[in-house]
């Protein structure tokens, strides 16, 4: 019997375009992403926006809050910036910038109702003592008065009224209007403003505070303060706030005036809207401590 051959294939000739087959690979170690690195500005502008936040819904103490939101904004945009171009941490910058925010907001709408609600107190009580003051006076003596463009001289200060006007607006009279001045003050809706347009002249040898909100811890410096109100029909009183002119525009922070130094003050006495179109009595009175000057506007 013939034995079956073997059905060998020929050995592959290996060709000069032949390559080896690469060798397998070995797999790459696994690397763990590295955190991103820490930003102590964010840090920083959240400390600051939590300080604010937390003191700007206490009254008087929301005053300072505002510049702390000021500081947290400022801080958290820089550490914002540094975040994104180093490629480091930006959550807490952006927290403190959004703390910043809504503290500047919350303080100084709280700031704005305190003063207002000070300055109706004030007017209220100064202006009563002012009623209460020309009642008593026999009807034979009449007030010292004043006229448009003169000084009222008392022994605390010098009051130069400038003008007196009837107006639904106060306009500052600079364009350049900072953060936390105003351009425009606007009366209440049915409303109008008698707005008494003055230079103080600080008369004393220590500084005259303006500020309202001194009157909470002394009552001798209240009783400094200037104060105006309006009767009309001689019977219907209505009382003034202070507003100071700046270099930045209309401010609700009342200055320290130093001896000698004169400001720029607006009395601003809000009333109904018939008192400017009706032709009935309307009189003006400014008062220093004890001293009353009148003004017959009509």
């Amino acid at each position: 019997m013939k034995k079956r051959e073997k059905n060998v294939q020929p050995p592959i000739q290996q060709g000069d375009n032949y390559q080896q087959p690469p060798p397998p690979q070995q797999g790459l170690p696994y690397q763990q992403p590295q955190p991103e690195k820490g930003n102590g500005l964010g840090i920083a502008s959240l400390v600051m926006g939590i300080i604010a936040i937390i003191g700007s819904w206490v009254p008087l103490l929301n005053i300072i809050s505002v510049y702390f939101g000021f500081i947290a904004l400022g801080i958290g945009v820089a550490g914002l910036i540094i975040g994104i171009v180093k490629k480091r941490s930006k959550v807490l910058a952006i927290a403190g910038l959004i703390l910043g925010i809504i503290a500047v907001i919350v303080s100084s709408a709280i700031s704005v109702a305190t003063l207002n609600t000070i300055n109706e107190i004030v007017g209220s009580d100064s202006n009563d003592a002012l009623v209460a003051e020309k009642e008593e006076i026999d009807e034979t003596v009449s007030l010292p008065s004043f006229s448009v463009g003169e000084t009222i001289v008392t022994e605390i200060c010098e009051i130069s009224v400038n003008s007196i006007e009837i107006t639904d607006k106060l306009l500052a009279e600079t364009d350049n209007v900072g953060v936390l001045d105003y351009g425009e003050l606007n009366a209440s809706e049915g409303m109008v403003y008698i707005h008494i347009d003055t230079d103080i002249k600080n008369l004393k040898t220590e500084n005259l505070n303006l500020d309202l909100l001194s009157l909470l811890f002394d009552d001798d410096k209240y009783k400094q303060i200037p104060s105006a109100s309006a009767d009309y029909n001689n019977g219907y009183i209505y009382y003034s706030v202070l507003r100071a002119e700046g270099p930045y525009g209309i401010s609700f922070d009342m200055p320290n005036v130093k001896p000698l130094e004169t400001v720029h003050v607006h009395f601003l006495i809000e009333c109904p809207e018939e008192v400017a179109t009706s032709d009935n009595p309307l009189k003006i009175y400014i008062k220093v401590v004890d001293e009353t000057f009148e003004y017959a506007m009509r």
